[in-house]
């Protein structure tokens, strides 16, 4: 249970800074 919580925290924080990456990034296409 503790390994799937703690893998389950990596996979979320990983999409949210991914999914920022990547919002960032369509952000600066959209300025320019």
């Amino acid at each position: 249970m503790y390994d799937r919580n703690n893998s389950g925290n990596i996979t979320s924080r990983t999409l949210k800074f991914l999914l920022r990456g990547l919002g960032d990034n369509v952000s600066e296409e959209e300025v320019d």
